[in-house]
């Protein structure tokens, strides 16, 4: 009987993913004490197994560590950070999208929109839109 909890590829990220994302080496991630615990997940390849986190353990520590800063001050940390330059296999030029339903019961791609598509006065709208949401 197995009492190791599981976890599904889908629903998890391996140390290395976690180190890769954060550029760091995956050995590092242990002087992160803070991050929640890391459960071994056996992948059929000889040797250890790998650790991974669930992505509700990481959303939940995410939040709980920038519930109290605005996007703009997120951004601006990463920056500073110096940790966040774009993939080089992703376009400069090409836009994330996300989907919306249509009316034909299906889904629609439009493209995401990012601070410089709006104007001051729209940027200020959305950040009160934001503050008014109620918080889980």
């Amino acid at each position: 009987m197995n009492l190791q909890p599981t976890i599904s590829a889908t629903a998890a990220v391996t140390s290395q993913q976690l180190a890769d994302l954060l550029a760091i080496t995956p050995s590092a991630l242990c002087h992160h004490p803070e991050l929640p615990q890391a459960t071994p997940v056996h992948t059929g390849r000889p040797g250890k197994p790998q650790h991974a986190f669930t992505l509700e353990d990481l959303a939940a520590f995410a939040f709980d560590q920038t519930a109290h800063l605005s996007e703009c001050e997120v951004r601006l940390r990463l920056a500073l950070a110096g940790r966040c330059k774009p993939p080089r296999t992703r376009p400069a030029t090409k836009r994330p999208h996300r989907l919306v339903d249509n009316d034909q019961g299906g889904y629609t791609a439009v493209p995401q929109l990012g601070p410089d598509d709006f104007d001051l006065d729209q940027q200020a709208a959305i950040r009160q839109a934001v503050k008014q949401e109620p918080r889980p």
